[in-house]
């Protein structure tokens, strides 16, 4: 990617992001605490996700066990699964998509989970990628809970 249309993706996903935050405290006003940290109650990063019921109806809130509970305030959810959609005409220079959850992101920044494929396919091109990445997340995950 050029560096021009990588400011314009990163200018769009700032936007998007804005727009996801200021939508959640719009249905939240009586909630202070629904954005912290730039995560949804303070626990997700992704604001569409097909899981995490816990932040879509306070019945699902409920179900968990107390100590796993959030401050559900009102009845809307914090939430959703309509897809946000970000069409990319695919330029020479792209060689690949890194499509995952927000874990990856936990222990990798955008460009370090990059690089790390690139490293891979130069030292591996018939390797799995995606098999790597799961791995390093292990590793890092393990190292970081031994400490």
């Amino acid at each position: 990617m050029t560096l021009i249309l990588e400011i314009i993706v990163f200018l769009n996903l700032c936007s998007i992001f804005l727009q996801e935050i200021q939508r959640i405290k719009s249905e939240h006003p009586d909630d202070a605490c629904a954005v912290m940290n730039d995560r949804v109650k303070g626990s997700l990063k992704v604001t569409r996700a097909f899981g995490a019921g816990f932040l879509k109806q306070p019945k699902w809130n409920d179900a968990l066990l107390e100590e796993f509970r959030i401050d559900y305030v009102g009845k809307s959810p914090y939430i959703n699964c309509i897809p946000s959609l970000y069409h990319h005409k695919l330029g020479p220079r792209d060689r690949f998509l890194i499509l995952s959850s927000g874990g990856l992101y936990q222990y990798f920044t955008n460009e370090e989970a990059i690089s790390e494929v690139e490293l891979f396919i130069q030292w591996s091109p018939e390797g799995d990628p995606t098999q790597h990445l799961i791995e390093q997340v292990l590793f890092y995950a393990a190292k970081k809970e031994s400490w």
